[in-house]
């Protein structure tokens, strides 16, 4: 997955007797340089402008969108 800034987010696997309940992504520019580590709750659908969107079932079963703020964003090297 990429951004609008070309960042590459590469998702770790974690293994199945590991029961994590957040995603672990690494973070490059677009060159493939290593930059950051990052901590999700979710599993991201879209990443732009600062923000990770996703798809969550909701207590009666149904469908939200969540929107979660990047901590730092701003502060990411391209």
């Amino acid at each position: 997955m990429s951004d609008e800034k070309n960042r590459i987010y590469i998702f770790r696997m974690t293994p199945i007797l590991i029961k994590s309940k957040r995603e672990e992504i690494d973070i490059f520019n677009s060159q493939g340089i290593y930059l950051y580590k990052l901590y999700c709750p979710y599993t991201p659908l879209v990443i732009k402008n600062g923000y990770i969107y996703t798809l969550v079932r909701n207590l009666e079963g149904l469908r939200e969108i969540k929107r979660l703020k990047i901590k730092g964003y701003e502060h990411f090297k391209n």
